[in-house]
């Protein structure tokens, strides 16, 4: 930042309509009192706005943050709308996005070069946040419409024979085995007596997907999630398996999460207050919002608007114990994935504190 100046959770997991959120007001800019949000130690990590948590209160003095994004996609749909809108201008903030890949990013957000960083919950996070990498995952991003295509699709005469006919399968996805995307998978396998180890894995560019579905039975590729245009399921699928969030969302790096709390505060509240103003409900019939959306995520307004809308909550909670530790579970299990033996804690991967203010409980 540069200042100017186990199956039963898995079945709850998949049910629940929310790929992340959770906004960070931990230190207000505006007068008045100010409650502590405590550490999980105890500790006070900072202080939480009285009054209404959504209400701009702009930063003394500008703030420039850079904000690394994987892709240009609905999901990130809030911080490009923010971005657009003015959000975070009324916080006395601007913003640079930056589309690197993750990997890329993840050291610059450690050295604080990269402020904010737009990551799903992928193995790699894991592995860098192992390593000592000084970043933590502080609010969601949006999640999938239930009309979304996304999930794991296969045939139909895979389908027609059961989960237990994947034994020995090679699975086709654009991301691979290190993805939140192995969390639906492990009930379908489990309904056949499988596990993950039971089937390859197989990285195959989005737009090779399509085809390796329609002629390889043997393959369940995880849909393309926004390749700038609709796309149509191939063939006749009759089985597929979803997923729901957590699936990723921001990451602060050391400055906001220690020293400049109150910017990363005012960064979150955008956000938040983004997602609840412009992004409920059919928010993609309003135009003022989907052209600018289309723009953020450079694509046509009129094809923007024939996809499922992603979702938004502006309140979330950071309740990601049970998925980070299923998450790890799986991939230990696979093994070759991570590059440690033992899961690693709730309070090495998330700092809530800051999505506590937003929904009251750090106050």
């Amino acid at each position: 930042m540069q200042p100017r100046s186990n199956r039963a959770v898995r079945r709850h997991l998949t049910q629940l309509a929310a790929l992340v959120a959770a906004t960070s007001l931990v230190a207000s800019a505006c007068g008045g009192g100010s409650n502590d949000a405590e550490a999980d130690d105890g500790s006070a990590k900072g202080s939480c706005p009285t009054g209404d948590p959504f209400a701009p209160a702009p930063l003394d003095e500008e703030a420039s943050l850079t904000v690394n994004l994987p892709a240009r996609i609905d999901i990130f749909g809030a911080l490009l709308l923010a971005d657009a809108l003015g959000e975070f201008e009324k916080e006395n903030i601007s913003v640079e996005i930056l589309t690197l890949p993750s990997a890329d990013a993840a050291p610059q957000v450690a050295s604080g070069d990269i402020d904010v960083m737009g990551r799903g919950l992928d193995a790699g996070a894991f592995n860098a946040l192992d390593a000592g990498l000084e970043m933590r995952f502080v609010y969601p991003n949006g999640y999938p419409s239930p009309d979304d295509k996304s999930g794991w699709w296969f045939s139909s005469e895979i389908a027609a024979q059961g989960p237990e006919a994947l034994e020995g399968a090679v699975l086709a996805s654009a991301v691979g085995v290190g993805s939140p995307v192995v969390l639906p998978l492990l009930d379908h396998l489990e309904d056949g007596g499988l596990t993950l180890e039971d089937v390859e894995f197989q990285v195959v560019p989005t737009p090779d997907l399509p085809w390796r579905s329609r002629t390889a039975l043997s393959t369940a590729p995880t849909c393309p999630r926004r390749s700038g245009r609709t796309w149509t399921a191939p063939g006749s699928r009759s089985s597929r398996s979803r997923w729901s969030p957590p699936t990723g969302g921001y990451i602060f790096g050391p400055q906001l999460l220690g020293e400049d709390r109150e910017v990363g505060q005012a960064f979150l509240r955008a956000l938040a207050r983004t997602e609840r103003d412009h992004l409920q409900g059919d928010y993609l019939e309003n135009t003022e919002v989907r052209e600018a959306l289309a723009e953020g995520m450079e694509l046509d307004a009129a094809d923007l608007a024939q996809m499922p809308a992603a979702q938004f909550d502006p309140a979330p909670d950071m309740e990601w114990g049970a998925v980070l530790e299923e998450l790890q579970t799986a991939w230990l299990e696979v093994g070759d994935v991570l590059t440690y033996d033992e899961a690693i804690g709730y309070d090495e991967v998330v700092d809530p504190s800051f999505a506590a203010c937003i929904h009251g409980d750090g106050a």
